[in-house]
């Protein structure tokens, strides 16, 4: 399983091992490495503008397609979310990676 980027590794936190190696696999395949940075993505509300919902609207989805659940459990699933909004305790938060990198002599 994966925290916020890091392999959860019985009760250890992990780098996770892409983040550990994309710098040099970047210089490697012959790029300059030029630095990183994260973009977090934040919601506490469960509406129709968050990314989490229309996330959760394709995993959803994807996980009916594979008929391995009940309907009725991706439902109640689904559904939750927007009680959990109600009363406050909606959250979600992923962060995306971004590495920058250039070719020397172009």
């Amino acid at each position: 399983m994966k925290i916020n980027g890091f392999e959860v590794l019985g009760s250890a936190l992990c780098p996770s091992p892409f983040a550990q190696v994309t710098g040099h696999r970047l210089v490697s395949a012959g790029f300059r490495f030029d630095g990183a940075s994260v973009f977090p993505i934040l919601n506490l509300q469960w509406d129709d503008d968050a990314y989490s919902k229309r996330l959760a609207v394709l995993i959803r989805d994807f996980v009916r397609r594979k008929n391995e659940l009940p309907s009725e459990d991706l439902k109640a699933r689904y559904d939750e979310f927007t009680g959990l909004s109600d009363a406050g305790r909606y959250y979600f938060s992923s962060n995306r990676h971004i590495f920058r990198a250039s070719k020397p002599g172009l």
